[in-house]
């Protein structure tokens, strides 16, 4: 799964210049009318699902909220990095908005993230500003 924050220019490079009207109604909303309950509250959303054996039958979702993890809601992006390195549960639960869940197998996410890493190229498993943050927790999950 590939995760990120919604942002004028993300949706812009999703949707076009155009994505006031392009881009799903309730993101537009979410994103430039709510209020933040803390300051540091993001959109987190699931951009890209990579195909793989554990995201089997997932791979047509893209650029949808995560409202919550295993049942915790997310705050921002870090956060959510947070609950997914440190889960230590069957299944990893994401809580999708219009009540949608996705569900993977900890273990199976665990055991393919590198393989799916250097198929696709990516260089890291978070970004450089979370690298700083989570580089341990990181290093322990690859």
């Amino acid at each position: 799964l590939f995760f990120t924050t919604a942002t004028e220019p993300y949706l812009m490079s999703e949707y076009s210049a155009d994505y006031h009207r392009e881009a799903p109604v309730k993101l537009l909303d979410r994103l430039l009318h709510h209020h933040k309950s803390t300051p540091d509250e993001e959109v987190v959303l699931v951009s890209q699902v990579l195909a793989c054996d554990a995201t089997l039958g997932y791979e047509d979702g893209y650029n949808a909220q995560v409202m919550a993890f295993n049942g915790t809601p997310v705050r921002n992006l870090k956060h959510l990095a947070e609950m997914v390195l440190s889960c230590e549960e069957e299944l990893m639960t994401f809580h999708m908005e219009y009540n949608e869940l996705l569900v993977l197998c900890t273990k199976q996410v665990r055991a393919t993230t590198k393989e799916v890493m250097e198929l696709h190229s990516i260089p890291n498993m978070v970004s450089k500003d979370l690298l700083v943050d989570l580089g341990d927790d990181v290093r322990r999950w690859l």
